[in-house]
């Protein structure tokens, strides 16, 4: 999702009015709106204080940072796919560690042990 939309569901899941996260930012009602509507995009000072606020990272904000549950639930939907894949699968699967390789320590950790599973029962199913 585009920063505009990811700001809008935060805020609300936050139960925050635009007002609400304005003042506790320090920011104009009319600049959330902005944002809120894809006219404006903040300071990286102000995004910082934004993350804050609703509990999240700037990356989760602007679209660049996988969530949690999405990397769960695809970690969860390869590995219930482990020894079963098609050619297509195994290229997801190797673009979808090449991604989390790209992103924190915790995330290249947990591609790994994917793959380790991946490779094991693979081995295991040629025996």
């Amino acid at each position: 999702m585009p920063f505009s939309e990811n700001l809008s569901a935060k805020r609300i899941a936050k139960g925050f009015s635009q007002q609400e996260l304005a003042e506790r930012v320090g920011s104009k009602k009319q600049n959330i709106a902005a944002y809120e509507q894809g006219r404006a995009q903040p300071s990286n000072e102000l995004l910082l204080k934004i993350a804050a606020e609703l509990n999240t990272t700037p990356g989760e904000l602007l679209g660049t940072e996988k969530t949690k549950n999405e990397t769960v639930e695809k970690f969860t939907y390869w590995e219930s796919r482990t020894g079963h894949f098609t050619e297509q699968e195994k290229r997801d699967l190797d673009k979808f560690i090449q991604e989390l390789l790209t992103e924190d320590k915790s995330s290249r950790k947990n591609a790994m042990d994917v793959a380790r599973v991946v490779l094991k029962q693979g081995k295991k199913k040629k025996e």
